[in-house]
């Protein structure tokens, strides 16, 4: 049996990557597993360049290439150690 603090982080991580805020398309939230699994590279591009309109990089620029690389590499490595808490959580069962 797992011990309660990993099963209640379990379903803290399971629960924020079902109720993150959408994209406002109804579907997966940006981020969520399902939403990198559906999501085309273009839209997954375009979420992060908005995200780095946001931070005032200006679209086009070397600078805007680099935050678009490291915001996407930020949310996969983030996307990488939930995965990877879940099934550690959920192993055996």
């Amino acid at each position: 049996m797992l011990p309660m603090q990993v099963l209640s982080t379990f379903l803290l991580l399971a629960l924020a990557g079902c109720t993150s805020a959408s994209s406002g398309t109804g579907g997966p939230a940006p981020g969520s597993d399902a939403w990198y699994e559906t999501a085309s590279p273009e839209k997954i591009a375009n979420y992060f360049r908005s995200q780095c309109v946001t931070y005032g990089y200006l679209p086009g620029t070397p600078e805007m290439a680099e935050c678009i690389g490291k915001e996407a590499s930020a949310a996969k490595q983030t996307h990488v150690a939930r995965s990877a808490a879940i099934a550690a959580a959920t192993a055996g069962y």
